[in-house]
């Protein structure tokens, strides 16, 4: 006997496999998938269901609003029976205060006729504080605006007229030391005189000490024989110094007036 699932030799009638572990008394029904045939039938009924669900839903709506009767003719005459009886009873009411309350009632009407104000007085004169005239109105009252008299020329609000004028610098050239650099020089032994280089100090030997004993074992020995001197040496340099900064200077050249205009 074979295993039907992995192929194994197994005892006859053995209830699993010992090697795939599979029941060899159970058996299974593989189902086949729906044909296409069988799915078109499927659809077909849901589609045919769902219309039969919309014309049933749809009747009884229909059904529902013919058996329902109208509200609003009732409760149109039910609001016009109300509204008749408050307005009748509104009016019996007022009949019956004004009946009983006579005296009240004349003095409700009588009252405005005894609170009426008296006509007011006509005011003063106003009291004129006048402003002072200008070169373009006359004196004015700040409170009716009332004028006297005429403008005045001696009254102008006088402004000065200025103008700027820009001065450029003013200054002059100058050596400026801007650094010390070393320099070494040499001092001839037999006398005071002082070479740049060591080269100006051999030539200065060989035409001043030309004579002297031994000339040339001391041209030998000239660098020993010499004072070497190490000095900074300033670096000058041109430069521009400024003795009066550029500045802008506010000149008056006349006045104007700010009402009217008039320039003196």
């Amino acid at each position: 006997m074979k295993c039907p699932h992995c192929g194994a030799e197994l005892q006859e009638k053995a209830r699993f496999c010992l090697y795939c572990m599979v029941s060899l008394e159970e058996k299974t029904e593989m189902i086949s998938p729906p044909s296409k045939k069988d799915r078109w039938k499927i659809w077909l009924v849901l589609a045919l269901c769902l219309l039969l669900l919309a014309a049933a839903v749809m009747v009884l709506l229909w059904a529902g609003k013919e058996e329902a009767s109208d509200p609003r003719d009732s409760t149109v005459d039910d609001i016009g029976k109300f509204t008749a009886e408050q307005t009748q009873e509104a009016g019996e009411s007022t009949q019956t205060r004004s009946s009983v309350l006579p005296d009240e009632t004349d003095a409700l009407t009588e009252q405005p006729r005894e609170t009426q104000s008296a006509p007011a007085e006509p005011q003063s004169e106003c009291e004129h504080s006048y402003r002072e005239a200008t070169c373009i109105a006359p004196m004015t009252c700040i409170y009716c605006g009332m004028t006297r008299g005429s403008v005045s020329e001696a009254a102008h609000a006088w402004e000065d007229v200025t103008l700027t004028v820009y001065h450029e610098e003013m200054g002059h050239y100058e050596e400026v030391c801007i650094r010390y650099d070393p320099v070494t020089k040499y001092g001839c032994g037999y006398c005071s005189e002082i070479a740049g280089s060591y080269d100006e100090l051999v030539a200065h030997f060989q035409s001043a000490h030309s004579g002297i004993d031994n000339y040339e074992w001391h041209l030998a020995h000239l660098d020993d024989m010499c004072d070497v001197i190490e000095e900074l040496v300033p670096v000058y340099e041109t430069q521009w110094i400024v003795d009066q900064p550029a500045y802008n200077e506010t000149v008056v050249t006349g006045r104007r007036c700010s009402l009217c205009g008039k320039e003196d």
